[in-house]
């Protein structure tokens, strides 16, 4: 059942999406020239960008935690309503993307996904939190004002990316609904294939510049 405040968030939603669009583009634009020198030998395969879809938005501004709502204001307590994703080919190129990122932007929140146990394998990545530039703000100050004034800025492997979206996809068209525990376990095996493979890259790429 849809709360009363449901209708209000859609129609804010729908009123500011055209900005939050041109928002992420600037941001798309300024993180590709961060990195425009750097894409061979970071070895980056793509840059991408999504505003957060209205129905993902709307999802997640209506969970709760406990008996009260997680985000009690959505638009400033949602953090990803803009995102970001650099795919790059081997491990350490991770690091090498968000120490240059860093250079030029301070993040508010920096976390290195991971599975909690060492007999898990899971969602990983590097994740952080930023602020929109002060040349991004400037294009739509009353954009900004409406939501957090941040970003998300995803760092994955292309084994991490493909992992990744695979199990978000599957999440978003199950709509909440417990996955099949066949499928879950098509998905641990997956998870720990590419943790595997993405470890070999590495060491094969190691390999090849001691070789040079």
């Amino acid at each position: 059942m849809e709360s009363e405040a449901a209708p209000t968030i859609s129609a804010t939603y729908d009123s500011i999406f055209n900005s939050l669009r041109l928002l992420c583009d600037k941001t798309h634009e300024e993180l590709s020239a961060i990195l425009e020198g750097f894409r061979e030998s970071y070895n980056i395969d793509s840059i991408t960008r999504r505003v957060k879809s209205k129905k993902s938005f709307l999802d997640k501004a209506e969970r709760a935690d406990g008996e009260r709502r997680a985000y009690p204001d959505p638009f400033r307590d949602i953090q990803d309503l803009i995102g970001i994703r650099v795919v790059v080919y081997y491990k350490h190129n991770l690091v090498d993307v968000r120490d240059k990122v860093l250079e030029h932007l301070h993040p508010i929140e920096l976390v290195e996904k991971k599975p909690a146990s060492p007999s898990e394998f899971d969602y990983e990545g590097v994740h952080l939190i930023l602020p929109l530039s002060v040349a991004v703000r400037g294009q739509n100050e009353s954009a900004v004002s409406a939501m957090s004034g941040l970003f998300e800025l995803q760092i994955k492997t292309l084994f991490q990316h493909s992992w990744s979206q695979t199990e978000h996809n599957l999440g978003y068209k199950t709509a909440g609904a417990k996955l099949d525990p066949m499928i879950k376990r098509k998905l641990a095996f997956v998870a720990a294939q590419s943790w595997g493979a993405d470890h070999i890259l590495e060491e094969l790429a190691s390999a090849a510049v001691a070789a040079s």
